[in-house]
């Protein structure tokens, strides 16, 4: 297939009634929680394994949502030359890893969709490996049933502010979006985080699991879309215009890690522009800590960005309730989605002069 063909059409087929016997609620939502947990900058695996008990415990303490999320690195916490030094060797194989196991336990038991952070490196005894022994930032969704549904690796790497990622870890390859079946009515989520660049679909896969779909997009960068190296996915919406327009998304997660340095400013006001123009809803992540903390979660709508619901510093949750009615309606009401196109040509702008 030609690279940038469109390979959502799977996702056109996904909407409508439920399982046959399933009850349908009145009011279609996904209830999503933020879980803002406090974590230690981890150096030894007794310290990444607390980190992890105390996330469970967390959310645990929160009956009754569908999906929970939490930050990026959430195993591990983010920053720190000690931690720069050690975090390679904490990553973990994303399917037989210790917080993989923890969480996979915790998504059974609460019959609920698990998304934690986690520095990934697969042990598959792979030539590819042994060359290049170098994490991912990752995120994995664990479906009700227990079962790994898809790792999301971050496709780009932050190195500009008090970030320095690209000295320890490699970049991801795909995007990932799934669907959820809550209470009948079926929702497409869109997962990033933080960092992404110009890219271009080439392939895809699917899996499935007892309430979950998953598509993982794979992409290859295009030279003519060359930008540097350190970009911020909040900057460049091309991502979310591929998630919000080509797989329908109807939340975007996006677990951070955003220190309070100079571009922290920026960040919650990119967060309102991608929700509204891509007319989803967003919830952005981080994680408790005087240096980090703000979470932020935000509607579709413009009246909703008055209203989008922050957090402070310490540990906390961010409830947000995706509403179908809501979603259609903004869309309805403002229908500039349709207006999008998929065929501008960046390479070929004349240059003209006076």
């Amino acid at each position: 297939m030609a690279t940038g063909a469109m390979l959502w059409s799977y996702y056109s087929t996904k909407k409508g009634p439920g399982r046959e016997g399933e009850e349908l609620e009145p009011e279609p939502v996904l209830r999503v929680l933020g879980v803002q947990c406090a974590n230690v900058d981890a150096t030894s695996d007794a310290e990444r394994d607390a980190n992890v008990a105390a996330a469970v415990a967390a959310i645990k303490q929160h009956p009754g949502y569908d999906v929970y999320v939490l930050p990026e690195m959430s195993s591990v916490g983010y920053g720190g030359d000690a931690w720069l030094r050690s975090v390679a060797a904490l990553a973990e194989d994303a399917e037989t890893g210790p917080s993989r196991r923890a969480f996979g336990a915790l998504a059974k038991d609460m019959k609920a969709v698990i998304v934690y952070g986690f520095p990934r490196l697969d042990d598959d005894g792979s030539e590819e490996q042994e060359q290049e022994r170098r994490p991912t930032i990752s995120q994995t969704v664990i479906g009700p049933d227990g079962a790994r549904v898809a790792t999301y690796d971050k496709l780009h790497l932050c190195g500009f502010g008090d970030c320095s990622e690209g000295s320890v870890f490699r970049r991801g390859d795909h995007l990932t979006a799934f669907t959820v079946r809550a209470r009948g009515h079926l929702f497409r989520v869109g997962l990033l985080i933080c960092c992404e660049c110009f890219l271009f679909i080439h392939n895809h896969t699917e899996t499935k699991t007892q309430n979950c779909i998953i598509l993982l997009i794979s992409f290859a960068r295009d030279p003519r879309y060359a930008r540097s190296p350190d970009t911020d996915d909040l900057r460049f919406p091309d991502v979310w215009g591929r998630l919000s327009r080509d797989a329908e998304c109807d939340v975007i997660l996006h677990p951070s890690c955003f220190p309070n340095d100079g571009s922290f400013a920026t960040w919650h006001t990119f967060v309102k522009t991608r929700a509204v123009e891509n007319q989803c809803y967003v919830l952005s992540l981080s994680r408790a800590h005087p240096h980090f903390g703000k979470s932020i979660a935000v509607g579709p709508a413009p009246s909703t960005v008055a209203a989008s619901r922050t957090l402070g510093t310490d540990e906390a949750v961010l409830p947000l309730t995706v509403s179908r009615r809501e979603l259609d309606s903004v869309r309805a009401e403002y229908g500039f989605r349709a207006d999008r196109r998929g065929d501008y040509d960046y390479a070929t702008l004349p240059m003209g002069g006076i």
